[in-house]
């Protein structure tokens, strides 16, 4: 028996560390990754000591690099080189470019259109998980040293829903993370169980072998057993609300004009957009979005889905309001862009034809308004 036992467990240890060599292997092959150091989706964002979230420079994760000054895309000088003007895209992972394809975020179609003018130069400036609440402090430390003439400020203003005020309770466009958890070169059981790098592999891979229709009910049951948990523990017995709080509107209106007046006594002309989602009143009940809907609400249970809806007008109303204000330009993406899945790729980020889309938005705006 006891024979039986130890050759068992030497089986399923052999099998988990060669399924776990074969993932670090088509990691490497795949996209550059090392064999043995920990590689994962947060190794390229780091919160400095002030606690301001930031891209690490000359890392990488997949297909997302980041450059040596720590912003997506090409290498820039950090001094401005003389004649160039600088536009810098600031937002979180819609901005950065969590989905689509590798150069199809919006900021590198908008530098691809600019591209006719040489005197003009795009640089993505998101970062992932990027609170709003520390936008003004993110741009202080590493945006104001490449010598922005432009900012294009990409704000998500859902992280003033919640009816708390948590810091960065929401993760914006998490990128999957595979953390091999493996600090040297001997493998155990307990990394493997904890965070290898096959799991993530084999669950996508079944998740594509079950039929579509079985995996929509499991997703849904499972998400709405999560989402039942995280009220019980957050609303204490209370409904969801159908309503912003007014309180966190005035909260998130005064650091938006606290922002965008720190940008303008930097002699920085500065362009808003609201804030597109794909979820409305006319789309609300469509089956096909119901899975896309309820992984949202995971973030913001404070609120209910009319909720969000309210919270997504009121916000951009007041994005408009302090455009008008203080006389800053704002290109309205959450009017005319379509509220369908060939725009987005879930909720908030955008598939490459949003992006597309964004993109020629701001291009108009930039040509008619600032750079004549």
């Amino acid at each position: 028996m006891i024979k039986f036992v130890i050759h068992s467990f030497l089986s399923i240890t052999f099998f988990l560390l060669t399924l776990e060599v074969c993932a670090r292997l088509d990691d490497k092959f795949t996209f550059g990754a090392p064999f043995l150091e920990t590689y994962n989706g947060m190794g390229i964002v780091a919160y400095d000591n002030e606690g301001v979230r930031y891209n690490v420079p000359n890392s990488q994760f997949e297909r997302w690099r980041i450059n040596r000054l720590g912003f997506r895309g090409e290498d820039v000088p950090e001094k401005k080189p003389d004649g160039v003007k600088r536009i810098v895209c600031i937002g979180a992972s819609e901005t950065f470019g969590s989905h689509g394809r590798t150069g199809a975020e919006w900021p590198a179609q908008l530098g691809r259109i600019l591209s006719y003018r040489p005197d003009l130069q795009v640089v993505n400036g998101a970062v992932v998980g990027l609170s709003f609440k520390k936008y003004k402090k993110y741009i202080e430390k590493y945006v104001l040293k490449i010598e922005p003439d432009v900012v294009i400020m990409f704000i998500n203003p859902f992280d003033y829903a919640s009816v708390d005020d948590v810091e960065d309770r929401r993760v914006e466009g998490k990128i999957e993370q595979r953390s091999s958890g493996l600090r040297s070169s001997i493998f155990s059981l307990a990394d493997l169980a904890g965070s290898s790098r096959f799991r993530p592999k084999i669950k996508e891979a079944i998740k594509k072998a079950i039929p579509a229709n079985i995996l929509k009910r499991y997703q849904i049951w499972n998400l709405n057993r999560e989402i039942l948990a995280l009220e019980k523990q957050r609303l204490k017995g209370k409904k969801p609300l159908d309503s912003v709080a007014e309180k966190n509107l005035v909260r998130f209106e005064k650091d938006l004009e606290t922002l965008l007046t720190y940008l303008l006594k930097n002699d920085i002309k500065v362009v808003m957009s609201t804030y597109p989602v794909l979820i409305s009143k006319n789309n609300l009940e469509e089956e096909k979005y119901e899975v896309i809907f309820l992984d949202n609400r995971r973030f913001m249970v404070e609120l209910s889905f009319d909720g969000i809806i309210d919270a997504s007008a009121r916000f951009n109303y007041v994005i408009g309001k302090m455009a008008s204000k203080l006389g800053v330009g704002l290109v309205d993406i959450f009017s005319v862009m379509p509220k369908n899945e060939r725009y987005f790729a879930d909720i908030v980020h955008y598939t490459d034809e949003g992006s597309k889309l964004i993109a020629g938005e701001f291009a108009e705006y930039i040509q008619s308004n600032i750079m004549h």
